[in-house]
């Protein structure tokens, strides 16, 4: 629904640019050096010669760089309706797929979707044109960034509640780690 606001651009509303430079550790754990709200005019040489640096100093290595540019605003100045379904935690989940199954199902959520988009069943109205537009706009994405001939294809959308009493997210979960001196049960 409320998108960035366009029709008066508030004076919090800035671009920024942050720079990510992912490293592994030998036991395969990862942690992220991040540089936040840089200039426009860094480079992508200062950004390889920053992640060359960083690794000389690391006994992790490398694995990724990005380089992000945001465009934000105070959340005082979003818009946000009070709605059924209206916390951020109330998920619409659409789940795209690819023939090859190769190639890990793509899941988009929607934050406090609309409650008009969700069915008696606890599925997407996908033939809701708001639905279809994030879908018709997903594909494309999806498709072009895919190494494998582009066949991604929307496959079903659900609702999921991430307070715990709804649909579970079928994504990764993390190792659980006791607190240290617990003894194991």
């Amino acid at each position: 629904m409320p998108d960035l606001q366009s029709i008066t651009v508030p004076a919090s509303r800035e671009t920024v640019r942050r720079v990510t430079i992912g490293l592994v550790d030998l036991m395969g754990a990862k942690a992220n050096s991040i540089l936040k709200d840089i200039g426009g005019s860094v480079t992508d040489a200062q950004i390889n010669a920053l992640r060359t640096a960083i690794g000389n100093a690391s006994n992790a290595g490398v694995y990724f760089d990005s380089k992000e540019v945001i465009q934000r605003q105070a959340p005082k100045d979003s818009r946000a309706f009070s709605d059924p379904h209206s916390a951020v935690s109330d998920m619409g989940v659409l789940v795209f797929k690819h023939p090859n199954s190769q190639v890990s199902d793509v899941y988009l959520d929607v934050p406090a979707i609309d409650v008009s988009k969700i069915d008696n069943a606890g599925g997407l109205k996908d033939d809701d044109s708001e639905i279809q537009a994030i879908i018709t706009t997903a594909l494309p994405i999806l498709n072009d960034s895919n190494p494998f001939t582009g066949d991604f294809y929307f496959s079903h959308g659900y609702y999921s509640d991430r307070k715990g009493t709804g649909k579970k997210y079928p994504g990764d979960i993390p190792t659980l780690v006791e607190p240290r001196g617990t003894p194991e049960t």
